[in-house]
């Protein structure tokens, strides 16, 4: 039986979105107007959706645990508390460049950002191990699947569609079918549309073409 993994799919959004960010901080001209503006529209997105999963796994994943577990939710907290506080930091640094610094202060920015990336890499393998394998002893496959779908319902919709933006391009076409499926068939028909906008922009035509094929085949809700 194929078990329920809680963090599987918002840390391969979030890898995929920090290395793309990592990638543009290191190639950005911190005179040029333009991309620094690409830097923090990039950023800004990415450091919003970083700040919003720490909330539910505080808030509803560490939390349900220690209630079966106390004690266990203890180290991840406190790594929150060291990555929030830098990642605080980055943030407010990158919306101060407005291209008067010198090189160097984007450098050091692209460096300082490279060490947080690196620690909350090491977070994140924590939680899809330690935690992960605690939450399966502790919690029964129907209760994960609650604890899922408590997750999916505390999301604001227009959120989850940003979301969509970097789950989708870094799951596999398995797992795309299934979240897609499953989208399809609780969502009104106009929301699921904008979902598929999503999808368009986010994976190539050859996958967009396959998953559409797939989910033609499955009924709609209706709006």
């Amino acid at each position: 039986m194929k078990r329920i993994k809680i963090f599987s799919t918002p840390h391969k959004a979030l890898r995929k979105l920090m290395a793309e960010f990592s990638l543009l901080a290191g190639r950005t001209d911190y005179a040029n107007e333009s991309e620094l503006h690409v830097l923090k529209q990039t950023g800004n997105e990415m450091f919003d959706l970083l700040k919003e999963h720490a909330h539910i796994e505080e808030t509803i994943i560490l939390a349900v645990l220690e209630t079966k577990a106390p004690g266990s939710s203890e180290e991840n907290t406190e790594e929150h508390e060291l990555l929030e506080k830098v990642q605080e930091e980055l943030e407010t640094w990158l919306n101060s460049f407005d291209g008067s610094q010198p090189d160097e202060e984007g450098f050091q920015f692209y460096l300082a950002f490279s060490s947080y990336h690196g620690q909350y890499l090491e977070h994140i393998i924590h939680e899809e191990t330690t935690t992960q394998e605690l939450l399966w002893k502790y919690f029964s496959e129907e209760e994960l699947m609650g604890l899922h779908m408590q997750i999916l319902k505390s999301i604001p919709f227009e959120i989850f569609l940003v979301w969509g933006k970097h789950v989708l391009p870094a799951q596999t076409r398995k797992e795309n079918l299934a979240m897609l499926t499953g989208m399809k068939m609780m969502l009104p028909a106009p929301a699921f549309e904008k979902m598929v906008a999503v999808l368009q922009a986010s994976v190539s035509p050859n996958e967009y073409y396959e998953l559409m094929n797939e989910l033609e085949k499955l009924p709609a809700k209706a709006a």
